[in-house]
C-alpha cells in the first residue's frame, strides 16, 4: 500500500514528536502535538484515497 510523501514525512514526524515528548522532553503537550500529527497524517491519507 503506497502512501503518498506528505503523509510519509507528517507519520515520520509524528512519532519522532511523540517519542520526544515521552522520553526526551516529559512534556505530555509537545506528546500530544506529535499524536496529532499523526492523526493529521491519517486523515490525509483517508482523504488522498477518496479523491482517487
Amino acid at each position: 500500500m503506497p502512501t503518498s510523501l506528505p503523509v510519509g514525512a507528517l507519520s515520520v514526524l509524528g512519532i519522532l514528536i511523540t517519542v520526544l515528548g515521552l522520553f526526551a522532553a516529559g512534556s505530555v503537550t509537545v506528546a500530544a502535538v506529535g499524536l496529532l500529527a499523526l492523526f493529521g497524517a491519517g486523515v490525509l491519507e483517508i482523504a488522498g484515497r477518496r479523491r482517487s
